[in-house]
């Protein structure tokens, strides 16, 4: 074989090669098993929950305060502010929240928790929470799957399987 057939033929190895995709890091693209709740509490505010294994991993809660909670993926970071990014395919939201320790059954239990989609009280004030909150619940009840990522781990849910939870969540 000649010399420059041989390059040409090294060339394009090299090039297959090189653009192959990196592996991702998140190798599971399956979301979590479990079923999707609607209730209303004792106060008569509206939940929606994620729950797998007899736990609830997700909750959208109003009432007298917007709540987004989950649970917090095993790893070192166990309190404090936390930024989380929730994808819901059609957006991509920005949470910042704290981390807070629970115990449950003896055992402490980390949950990510934020208020009033982190608003300040002065933009509470001129009405842009109930719109925002009311983009978020649209875009999660639209999703195919909905992807919470952390520092320490991704967290994927499946599609919200209640008929009307966009109408019965909104403000």
């Amino acid at each position: 074989m000649p010399r420059p057939f041989s390059a040409i033929l090294l060339a394009l190895a090299f090039l297959t090669v090189a653009a192959a995709p990196a592996p991702a890091q998140d190798k599971s693209t399956a979301s979590m098993q479990g079923i999707w709740r609607f209730e209303k509490d004792a106060a008569d505010a509206p939940n929606l929950s994620f729950v797998s294994d007899g736990k609830v991993i997700f909750l959208a809660r109003t009432g007298r305060t917007i709540s987004i909670w989950f649970a917090w993926p095993e790893g070192p970071q166990t309190k404090g502010a936390v930024r989380v990014r929730i994808d819901t395919g059609a957006k991509r939201w920005r949470l910042d929240g704290d981390l807070i320790t629970e115990e449950q059954n003896g055992k402490p239990a980390i949950y990510f928790m934020q208020n009033d989609m982190g608003m300040s009280e002065r933009k509470k004030k001129w009405g842009n929470l109930a719109q925002r909150y009311n983009q978020f619940i649209e875009s999660l009840t639209a999703a195919n799957q909905i992807v919470i990522t952390t520092r320490q781990g991704v967290i994927r849910l499946p599609a919200v399987t209640i008929a009307d939870a966009r109408q019965m969540m909104q403000l």
